[in-house]
């Protein structure tokens, strides 16, 4: 009997959902140059990204602190470090606002990806399912 008639079994399925995930992603890859990442990784960084984010907003509570230096003596050069100490502050919270908002974001996109990934898993087992596949 020629094997290519027989109905398909739970396990060839499977492979076959796995294979077009894997053609998807690399498909995707290769027509816009971006790039794909697997489940178990985004999960793993996610909580990393966090932590980053985390760390970042507690250095920014070093604010209140920084902005109380005053100046030294009450001469010229020392008035001239002074604001140049107070522009390098500024700036460096501005820096520090700004990687707050990007490791905010990269968690957050992760979180999404994340979400987007279980519900297309879910919704494959489920097509599953109803066709007979389901494990």
């Amino acid at each position: 009997m020629d094997r290519a008639f027989d109905a398909p079994t739970k396990s060839s399925l499977k492979d076959l959902a796995r294979l077009n995930e894997r053609d998807r992603r690399t498909d995707s890859a290769a027509s816009g140059g971006g790039f794909a990442m697997d489940i178990e990784a985004m999960r793993r960084l996610l909580p990393k990204w966090r932590a980053i984010a985390d760390k970042l907003r507690s250095a920014r509570s070093s604010h209140h602190v920084l902005q109380r230096v005053a100046k030294p003596a009450e001469d010229h050069a020392s008035g001239v470090h002074h604001e140049g100490a107070e522009s390098h502050t500024k700036a460096y919270f501005e820096s520090l606002d700004e990687q707050v908002r990007y490791a905010d974001a990269y968690a957050d996109s992760l979180q999404k990806a994340i979400h987007a990934y279980e519900e297309q898993d879910s919704a494959v087992r489920n097509s599953l399912h109803r066709h007979g596949g389901g494990a």
